[in-house]
């Protein structure tokens, strides 16, 4: 039997990236990103996303976006079962981002010109 977990989102950034490593020293960062949606009896409604970016894809979100940008995550869900300081059992999802494209251009401020990384990561 055949599984597929993928996962493209498109969404805005909830806060500055911030690079972190791992004990391995390999770089990484942790983001939350926002989708909305509309529902007929509620309104619109906002849905937070934790997603976490490694290597050298995670440098170049710390170094180009910050809060606010849009970007198109392509991922997989992961989900760990773990149990907190009283006991109880919990899970946590997130995505686990193969791939981060920046939706809009930005003028890079050290040197005046486009970013050309700012398209696409």
């Amino acid at each position: 039997m055949a599984t597929f977990n993928r996962i493209v989102i498109l969404g805005i950034l909830g806060h500055d990236p911030e690079l972190k490593f791992t004990k391995n020293n390999r770089p990484f960062c942790r983001i939350s990103l926002a989708t909305h949606s509309w529902r007929k009896d509620t309104g619109s409604a906002t849905t937070w996303h934790s997603i976490h970016v490694f290597g050298k894809e995670a440098e170049n979100v710390v170094k180009y976006l910050n809060k606010g940008r849009q970007i198109l995550v392509e991922g997989r869900i992961e989900s760990t079962r773990f149990v907190d300081i009283d006991g109880k059992e919990n899970w946590r999802t997130w995505i686990h981002a193969d791939h981060v494209t920046f939706m809009n251009r930005t003028k890079d401020p050290q040197d005046g010109g486009e970013n050309p990384e700012a398209q696409a990561a």
